[in-house]
């Protein structure tokens, strides 16, 4: 993971906000993604999109190499998105990626939607 420093499509004196928690990768933006991404940049605005699991974590670094500079991604992978079938997949993603990744959430800490017996498993994962 690195600094957003130097790596911006905006200019640096003309950044206003940065959304650091958005979901560019639903779906209720493929018709217009591409639309809603340019008006942030025209308003100097730059974004995290925080894919969520796997399938979402590809799609949300897929927007941010297209849009280099201006969208950059965050992967949520929270326990109930993995489980022993592809944790190896959810790991080499991961680290095959890390370099282009600004963060990485929803790693197993948040206990609330893990039932009581994945608890400790999942511990052990992290």
């Amino acid at each position: 993971m690195h600094s957003l420093q130097g790596k911006t499509a905006v200019d640096a004196s003309k950044i206003l906000y940065v959304d650091v928690h958005c979901h560019l990768e639903d779906p209720e933006f493929d018709e217009d993604r591409d639309e809603v991404i340019q008006e942030a940049k025209n308003n100097g605005i730059i974004c995290i999109t925080c894919g969520l699991g796997l399938k979402k974590g590809k799609l949300s670094l897929d927007i941010s190499r297209k849009h280099k500079g201006q969208i950059f991604a965050c992967v949520g992978m929270p326990p109930y998105s993995y489980n022993e079938n592809n944790f190896s997949e959810v790991i080499e993603f991961l680290r095959k990626n890390s370099a282009e990744l600004v963060g990485i959430g929803e790693v197993g800490l948040d206990f609330y939607w893990v039932k009581e017996k994945t608890k400790e498993k999942n511990r052990r994962n992290i």
